[in-house]
């Protein structure tokens, strides 16, 4: 059995998105089960790294990346990095093994509490197979997530996003306990928004219409805000191209040629379109 006495451990804890810490194992449960693997094993606790709200497909996380330099460094500040899966660390194979391999130089070990391995070949195979499980696993569910949001969006329902200026969300019914929400109008923002149309389409009183950097000046030296921040030419420019201002959402659209997953914004039809 290893003996981990005495070592500086290093608590790496993670979630790839709010829901999931409400629904998975949630960070505070991470680092008392990782807290309490340090006591049972005589461990020492010398830092933690939290980083919620962020994906292990690959390695650009600011704080992983913060931890990966301090175990790099000469100092080597710690001598395990653990994890309560080695899925929170990478949900990337070829990322997992090459960071892997970099740690081994400072003799920096990667230990998970829930999957023991030896250092023997056969252990090395095993965490190579794990790694790549873990990829298989990640990309599975990412796509029935998508196929289950595009269906969502098709339905007329919502998917989470933040509504465009001038919509707010509202539970239109709920299935097997989850909320299915659609877009109504606004009224506290609709205004904002018919006045960008008035103003682009026809002009303050006595004046041409005005071009979008005009406008955006205009709006902000009478004092409208968008959602409590100034205007700018980026999003007026969001608001005159929106469809959703049509009555038509799009949910998945890639780029300006191609969109799929059409979402009729039901109930949301503008009322202030010329």
């Amino acid at each position: 059995m290893t003996d981990y006495r005495g070592l500086r451990v290093c608590i790496y804890a993670r979630v790839s998105t709010s829901r999931q810490a409400k629904n998975d194992l949630s960070i505070p449960d991470q680092i008392e089960r990782l807290e309490a693997w340090c006591q049972q094993t005589g461990a020492t606790v010398a830092h933690t790294v939290i980083e919620p709200g962020a994906s292990a497909i690959d390695d650009d996380r600011p704080r992983f990346q913060k931890m990966i330099a301090a175990a790099m460094s000469e100092e080597r500040r710690f001598d395990i990095i653990l994890v309560h899966s080695l899925s929170r660390l990478f949900r990337n194979a070829v990322h997992f093994m090459q960071y892997r391999a970099m740690l081994k130089r400072p003799k920096v070990r990667i230990v998970s509490i829930t999957q023991s391995f030896g250092d023997d070949p056969a252990a090395e195979l095993a965490i190579g197979m794990l790694a790549l499980f873990d990829e298989y696993t990640s990309l599975e569910n990412a796509k029935h997530t998508q196929r289950a949001m595009l269906a969502n969006a098709r339905l007329g329902y919502w998917n989470g996003q933040t509504p465009p200026l001038g919509y707010r969300t509202y539970e239109a019914e709920r299935k097997e306990g989850k909320s299915k929400r659609k877009l109504e109008i606004d009224d506290d923002e609709a205004f904002v928004v018919c006045k960008v149309f008035e103003l682009y389409l026809h002009g303050p009183p006595g004046s041409p219409p005005l071009g979008i950097t005009r406008l955006a000046d205009w709006m902000n030296r009478h004092g409208y805000k968008y959602r409590g921040r100034k205007f700018h030419v980026s999003n007026v420019q969001a608001v005159l191209r929106n469809t959703a201002y049509c009555g038509v959402a799009f949910y998945n659209k890639s780029d300006s040629r191609r969109a799929s997953g059409a979402m009729r914004a039901s109930g949301s039809r503008s009322r202030c379109h010329p």
